[in-house]
């Protein structure tokens, strides 16, 4: 569903970043990536949303190359940042409706938050008095409006706590399950590695494998 083939990047001629980075995400799939500050995550994720131009290779999304198809290629992904920045004014109701027509796809009802983890009376709630935990989760539900092909998650469990990490986790567990592809950058390998199928470290501009005890699907 998701395909990198010998990526190679660089800031400046001469200083590649990734260095032929080529990986696989399987349809049902959450491919876990590793790798310490300043090994090429942010820059590979800016390569796989379109917003960087590779010197080299191909991004291919359902079939799709990213570069030569972006506007088709893009209609199959969903991107959520470390950073989640939501329109603090608004309340989840009115953030939701706003998704849904720009997405053109119907507009759920209030209810539908509960599948999220998010109670129902949420939905009028201005969106500055939620949790970090429940902006994650909000987030998670605006950007699979549309249930994504394949879900590039960056840092996603960064300042929750264990219970908001595990319902986050159960979230896309069960994307996964509905056949999204997921590719999780992430620091957080204890927590990650068991939702997970297969772990990739990046290091020295490519994606290698990882592997930590057990890692359960």
């Amino acid at each position: 569903m998701l395909e990198v083939r010998h990526l190679r990047f660089g800031y400046r001629a001469g200083e590649e970043v990734l260095s032929g980075v080529s990986l696989r995400v399987e349809e049902g799939e959450i491919f876990g990536l590793l790798g310490p500050n300043g090994s090429g995550k942010s820059t590979l994720l800016g390569c796989l949303t379109g917003f960087l131009r590779p010197w080299e290779g191909e991004v291919l999304v359902g079939g799709l190359e990213l570069y030569r198809n972006p506007r088709q290629a893009r209609q199959l992904m969903a991107y959520l940042p470390d950073t989640t920045l939501l329109w603090e004014q608004l309340t989840a109701g009115e953030l939701v409706e706003l998704f849904a027509d720009l997405l053109q796809v119907a507009r759920p009802a209030p209810r539908e938050l509960a599948s999220f983890g998010l109670p129902e009376e949420v939905w009028w709630q201005k969106v500055k008095s939620f949790s970090k935990g429940m902006r994650q989760r909000l987030a998670l539900f605006l950007v699979t409006l549309r249930v994504p092909r394949v879900l590039l998650l960056d840092e996603p469990t960064t300042g929750l706590d264990p219970q908001g990490a595990e319902v986050f986790l159960r979230l896309v567990r069960s994307l996964a399950a509905q056949g999204t592809a997921v590719l999780v950058v992430t620091h957080d390998v204890f927590r990650l590695a068991p939702v997970c199928h297969r772990l990739g470290l990046l290091q020295a501009g490519q994606v290698v494998p990882y592997r930590l005890g057990e890692v359960a699907g």
